[in-house]
């Protein structure tokens, strides 16, 4: 039940939760598709440019400061947008959907304009917190960023509540190749054309601006996707609804601890790093750039994560009222697992080839290799939270949402205090380990009271055993004879995953068994 107090009267009115009718599976993995098309490619793409193009063209310390922007966007989107996407969801089953439209978007357009006006109000000591007061038309660029963003957060949810995955997909698409296409322009053609010669208009281009040009362009980016967010406003009245609004924030308050202690779990050790360390600006310059761009290597596995949830919240929402609603969770928790593990092996049986394309003209960035394993099973830990998580949600303890992820705060500030003066970024990210598995321990144990799911842990831990033993394999005997290279990690992978595979069908027969087209092949 959830209270909703009515204009009229004043006084409280208990609605039962409407769930929509539930959606098939196969519905599930079709805009599970769509989202996964835009969230992937733009993704990569944003790992490509930040990562791969970045390590091409400039040395790991010249790419500390803007590497530092996409550090706190992501702190800072938590904040302005207050959690209120995952809030739209719920409420909209709720309530009159025009109503809630109209008083979310008016909502956020004050805050968001209240925030960027204070947070250029204190450019000064802000920028300071944030390590940026080197490069603060970085920060004014990325406080617009957030705030136009903001503006398309609850346009964005309409159009997924509503089942329009194609449109959510046309946009992201779009929004991501106006990015590259400026990206592109300023980062290569440009410089190309001056170094043979030809000269451009300031406003053109401005070399002093380098590799700030990836900033700019993700501007660009934000205020075109907004434009093609405009027909979703059709209707709008800038009205509020603060009866409506009360019970809003009321709900919404534990999801944005939730969401501001998961960027904090996930970006806090970058954060930090300059303050727990006492080296020469350059050497923390060039030690930061090469941390940065192999977590994003390791992010690589949050693109399935990222994916997988877009599509399941609703999904696991929309089951809830079904008998063999835990059932249906354990077995889909159970198939993340699996494809996560070929995610893993993906990337670690081919961190030579990957090194490659990385380290291709500055070969500092290869020294950080070595964290790729540690990180990615990481990523692999909070995606089996997200899962295991559905059960405060369902049963309306979003508060006990918020103490685990505050629980995982405590153990990454402490565990980075303790390990990055010693061990550098290899001790972030052994914290970065440890956190995303006592959030993901606790709420497994927690969860086991409040909503049983009949998870099969044995095998999930089987699997993930199997699949990092498998890189410790390759990685203490097989690259200590010079077996690496392209050929040699294809064929690891290869040779790996169809032993898992074997493995997972012999272990799992009768659920590979139910299928659409891999029940086929072994029946």
């Amino acid at each position: 039940m959830l209270k909703i107090i009515t204009k009229k009267t004043g006084k409280p009115l208990l609605l039962p939760l409407q769930i929509l009718p539930p959606l098939s599976i196969k519905k599930l993995a079709g805009q599970t598709l769509w989202y996964g098309l835009s969230n992937i490619v733009g993704r990569f793409l944003n790992f490509f440019l930040t990562s791969i193009l970045l390590a091409w063209l400039y040395k790991p310390e010249g790419i500390a400061a803007v590497s530092q922007v996409y550090v706190i966007v992501p702190f800072l989107n938590i904040i302005f947008t207050l959690g209120l996407e995952t809030t739209y969801f719920r409420f909209s089953q709720l309530v009159d959907k025009q109503k809630l439209f109209n008083t979310l978007n008016t909502f956020l357009v004050g805050t968001s304009l209240l925030f960027t006006f204070l947070l250029m109000a204190g450019k000064g000591p802000v920028s300071a917190l944030f390590d940026m007061q080197r490069s603060t038309d970085y920060y004014i660029w990325m406080i617009w960023i957030v705030c136009i963003d903001t503006l398309s957060t609850i346009p964005f949810a309409k159009l997924r509540h509503e089942g329009r995955p194609k449109k959510f997909a046309v946009i992201k698409f779009l929004n991501i190749l106006i990015n590259v296409s400026f990206v592109v322009f300023w980062l290569i053609i440009c410089p190309y054309l001056i170094k043979h010669g030809s000269t451009l208009p300031t406003w053109i281009y401005n070399p002093a601006i380098g590799v700030g040009y990836l900033i700019i362009a993700g501007l660009i980016s934000s205020i075109g996707t907004l434009l093609l967010l405009l027909p979703e406003w059709k209707g709008y009245d800038p009205r509020i609804d603060f009866y409506l609004l009360r019970e809003i924030m009321t709900y919404s308050f534990p999801i944005i601890i939730v969401g501001f202690g998961g960027m904090i779990n996930d970006f806090l050790s970058r954060i930090m790093y300059y303050r727990l360390l006492s080296d020469p600006v350059n050497v923390l310059d060039h030690e930061f750039g090469v941390f940065i761009a192999n977590y994003k290597l390791a992010v690589l596995a949050t693109l399935f994560i990222q994916v997988f949830k877009m599509g399941a919240e609703p999904f696991f929402f929309n089951q809830a009222k079904n008998k063999d609603a835990p059932e249906t969770y354990a077995r889909i928790t159970k198939f993340f697992v699996i494809i996560c593990c070929f995610i893993f092996l993906g990337i670690t049986m081919n961190l030579h080839f990957i090194e490659s394309f990385i380290a291709h003209r500055n070969k500092e960035y290869a020294e950080g290799m070595h964290i790729i394993p540690v990180l990615t099973m990481a990523n692999i830990f909070i995606g089996i939270y997200y899962n295991l998580s559905i059960w405060y949600k369902l049963t309306n303890r979003t508060m006990s949402g918020a103490v685990i992820t505050l629980v995982g705060v405590g153990i990454t500030v402490i565990l980075n205090i303790l390990l990055v003066p010693l061990f550098h970024y290899t001790g972030a990210s052994w914290a970065t380990f440890a956190c995303y598995l006592s959030m993901l321990v606790i709420t497994y144990v927690w969860g086991k009271k409040h909503y049983p799911v009949p998870y099969d842990v044995k095998k999930l831990l089987m699997y993930l055993g199997l699949v990092y033993g498998m890189f410790l394999v390759k990685q203490y005997i097989f690259d200590r004879y010079h077996f690496s290279g392209f050929i040699a990690g294809m064929s690891s992978f290869i040779i790996s995953a169809l032993l898992f595979i074997v493995v997972v069908v012999k272990v799992d027969k009768e659920e590979m068994k139910a299928l659409p087209v891999i029940g086929k092949m072994i029946s």
